[in-house]
């Protein structure tokens, strides 16, 4: 029998822009999906923090989930990804991971359900 997670994302904080002029353009991807952020990304500036209430995804046993900084006119910023997994995370309250790739600095809480 085949136990199903659901991933809850609770909120991103900003403790360093990857940007070095204004706020960053943040999406946050769920194996691919962008679930925040739109294609043009959601405005976050340092010290800020967006709650993603509301925002889930179901998965088998892991998921990805990715930050990107969105640049308009040239690549975006691959901030980092982590995986999930369901059995280990199942349970654990809230957890918090942290993004810190390209001179940027951002902490995701989330937290892993029975589905």
């Amino acid at each position: 029998m085949t136990t199903n997670y659901r991933l809850e994302l609770d909120h991103v904080h900003c403790d360093k822009l990857q940007d070095t002029i204004g706020p960053d353009e943040l999406q946050v991807i769920v194996d691919g999906t962008v679930i925040f952020g739109g294609n043009a990304g959601g405005r976050i500036g340092k010290g800020d923090v967006v709650y993603l209430t509301g925002r889930t995804a179901l998965f088998a046993s892991t998921v990805q989930v990715q930050l990107v900084e969105v640049d308009a006119g040239s690549n975006n910023e691959d901030l980092g990804s982590i995986a999930v997994d369901g059995p280990t995370d199942l349970g654990q309250g809230l957890q918090h991971r942290e993004f810190t790739r390209n001179h940027a600095g951002y902490r995701l809480a989330y937290e892993v359900v029975a589905a």
